[in-house]
């Protein structure tokens, strides 16, 4: 960095030449543009499930059974229950 000007160095074409840039005189780097892609992948899912319509729903009645001998779970630290925040 030659020369300075207003107080901030500045690059000499020599410099520039073998590669010593200022920071604003780099190209941005590759994190921009993945989150650019990564925005628009988002966007155009939106629209896709926004546009789009379900031509059959199916739900059911099921049980879960486990595969194995079920195992008892304990809490480490034992403790009182003050109260259970759910309605019916």
């Amino acid at each position: 960095m030659a020369r300075t000007l207003g107080g901030k160095p500045q690059a000499s074409k020599k410099d520039a030449s073998i590669g010593v840039f200022d920071i604003e005189d780099r190209p941005p780097a590759a994190g921009g543009h993945i989150i650019k892609i990564v925005g628009f992948l988002i966007v155009a899912f939106l629209a896709w499930a926004g546009l789009t319509t379900l031509q059959e729903v199916t739900r059911g009645d099921g049980k879960i059974i486990p595969s194995s001998n079920m195992h008892v779970i304990q809490s480490a630290e034992p403790g009182v229950v003050r109260e259970i925040l759910v309605r019916e």
